[in-house]
């Protein structure tokens, strides 16, 4: 649901987002949902997504557009696997640039279960498009690298959690854009 503040102290609801293929057991908005700082963009995940392989996830961009709010584009991993739960979200402030968590990717090849990835799109031409697949540079199965996603307001900055990491006493990972 989306609520607006009306200037006098209220928050009316003034619509339900919806994804335009949901499907009994999607979750829409439980594993994550980020919204542009002007308030005219939002992201939701949909961690249980079974578009692709059983729970593979997927994200949702919905856009303010006079007015009215209209889903704009579906997001999916590049390398989508069962039980991956692409759908942990973060949307920069200025709405520019879109990461999406998959805590339960399986590593290179499918080879480290539960090993995590972030996938980082941008929008090019109206069009979101992943633009890298990311991992930290030491990777270990079991690692659920993605569960918690903070970026700066430009999104040029990006922290994320990794609670398998370290013999299970977790981690974060920083990581900064170059070039972009």
């Amino acid at each position: 649901y989306v609520y607006t503040y009306n200037g006098s102290g209220g928050w009316p609801q003034t619509t339900m987002l919806k994804a335009s293929d949901a499907a009994s057991g999607d979750i829409l908005g439980e594993s994550g949902i980020s919204i542009s700082h002007d308030g005219t963009r939002i992201l939701v995940a949909s961690r249980n997504n079974d578009d692709t392989y059983t729970n593979s996830g997927s994200a949702y961009v919905f856009d303010l557009v006079s007015g009215s709010w209209s889903q704009t584009q579906k997001l999916v991993a590049s390398n989508p696997g069962t039980n991956d739960h692409f759908g942990r979200v973060k949307i920069s402030g200025d709405g520019n640039i879109i990461y999406v968590a998959s805590h339960a990717e399986d590593g290179p090849n499918d080879a480290l279960t539960d090993s995590g990835a972030l996938y980082y799109f941008t929008n090019v031409n109206g069009t979101w498009t992943e633009q890298q697949l990311i991992r930290p540079s030491v990777t270990n199965a079991s690692d659920i690298f993605g569960l918690v996603i903070g970026s700066s307001y430009d999104g040029a900055t990006m922290v994320r959690s990794s609670r398998g990491m370290n013999s299970s006493r977790g981690a974060a990972f920083m990581f900064g854009l170059q070039n972009g």
